[in-house]
């Protein structure tokens, strides 16, 4: 809420701001949406059914997660911007974004460090805040440990039982 407070406050350069941002990620999303070969075979992974359930489900999927790729990113710089110089909220972008862009797969593993960087720096110091979060890891956590367990599947190429993991 605080976030569209501020983009309200500055109405002309919020406008252009985000009419840049929804182009710049309308392209991305249009030129850079790559599907690794890893990816699109192996249906043991979260990114598989992501990919394929979500982001492939129809061809305009892609293109209408913007708003939240975009909402993502105005969040975390206003979120940082509270806490950070302007330096620092550039370089944790460049440097995520040097890590992220050339991989061709997605994997949760990449996003860990920029997370753990983002929640150190952006100080958050609610209980409440801490709580949820602990809570979303733990369920997740356990969602995947049951998956694991108790999910076992076979493929026809591949002597054994395979497990759904990460």
């Amino acid at each position: 809420m605080d976030l569209l407070r501020s983009f309200w406050k500055k109405k002309l350069f919020s406008f252009f701001l985000g009419f840049l941002a929804f182009t710049a990620a309308f392209i991305s999303v249009h030129f850079f949406s790559i599907a690794h070969p890893y990816l699109l075979a192996d249906n043991r992974h979260y990114t598989f059914y992501l990919w394929r359930k979500i982001i492939k489900a129809h061809w305009s999927m892609k293109y209408l997660l913007v708003p939240l790729y975009v909402y993502s990113w105005f969040s975390i710089i206003h979120r940082l911007g509270k806490y950070q110089r302007k330096i620092w909220i550039l370089i944790y972008i460049l440097a995520t974004a040097a890590v992220l862009v050339p991989a061709p797969l997605i994997e949760f593993r990449y996003y860990t460090i920029p997370f753990f960087f983002l929640m150190l720096h952006s100080h958050v110091d609610s209980y409440l805040s801490l709580l949820l979060l602990g809570i979303l890891y733990t369920v997740l956590n356990v969602f995947t440990m049951c998956m694991f367990l108790y999910r076992p599947f076979h493929w026809d190429h591949e002597p054994g039982v395979q497990r759904f993991i990460w």
